[in-house]
């Protein structure tokens, strides 16, 4: 399953990046597709800041689509967006530069002006560019978690039982984090039961800002990181009781 995060550069002038961090640990199929596949468009109305205004971004879409459908057809995979300077570039890797033909073809119905070259990339430099990881990576998911139940209507004033998953690489150890989570402020399970289950959850009642979501996944990181625990995100609902 694919996972596309987006999030904003630091560079100057900043860059729009959406990429599918899901590849970056799948060794097999970054071995198997070492061509890169590179789509330029260009000749859409930009604002100051080099990122398309409304009336261009939905022809831009469009255009992802067509691409990415072209790779999926030809067993490669679009892995990364960038927009800024007036450009939105499309990163794709493919088993050989057979694929090209397809991709071009399929980024050619549109009214931007395109540019479809390929390359050699074992290394997926283009990729590499642009992957998050660690904490950058986590950060960028709670912005982009954030955003979505923003513009889902939810009051991002209001403070949410956050549901943080963790997860374990025994049942045992499962079992020992409980206590000192719990003495940490925050509503843990106890997996009991018939199934060993290697999962704890671990709820805290909070707003819902970036400051707050990477404060409590540091305090979860370093309570669990002694019983071989995994921080695997989060969900949210509203709070149940008020604060």
């Amino acid at each position: 399953m694919a996972e596309w995060i987006s999030y904003e550069s630091s560079d100057e002038p900043v860059s729009e990046v959406s990429i599918d961090v899901d590849l970056d640990d799948d060794a097999d199929f970054r071995q198997a597709h070492p061509v890169a596949i590179i789509v330029t468009a260009r000749g859409f109305d930009a604002d100051s800041d080099g990122q398309p205004n409304g009336a261009q971004s939905d022809g831009l879409y469009e255009l992802e689509q067509a691409v990415e459908r072209a790779f999926n057809e030809n067993e490669g995979a679009l892995t990364c967006t960038v927009t800024a300077d007036g450009s939105f570039r499309l990163y794709g890797y493919a088993a050989t530069s057979a694929a090209e033909a397809a991709v071009r073809g399929a980024a050619s119905s549109n009214a931007f002006r395109v540019d479809v070259r390929s390359e050699s990339d074992a290394a997926w430099s283009h990729y590499e560019a642009n992957i998050l990881r660690g904490e950058e990576l986590e950060e960028a998911r709670d912005e982009d978690q954030i955003e979505q139940l923003a513009e889902g209507g939810n009051d991002m004033n209001a403070f949410y039982d956050v549901d943080f998953a963790l997860e374990f690489d025994t049942y045992d150890d499962a079992r020992a984090s409980v206590a000192a989570l719990q003495e940490a402020g925050f509503l843990a399970n106890d997996p009991l039961g018939d199934i060993q289950e290697r999962e704890v959850s671990a709820v805290r009642t909070m707003q819902l800002t970036p400051e707050a979501l990477k404060a409590a996944r540091l305090q979860l990181q370093s309570i669990i990181a002694p019983h071989s625990g995994h921080y695997a995100g989060w969900g949210a609902e509203p709070a149940t009781e008020a604060v």
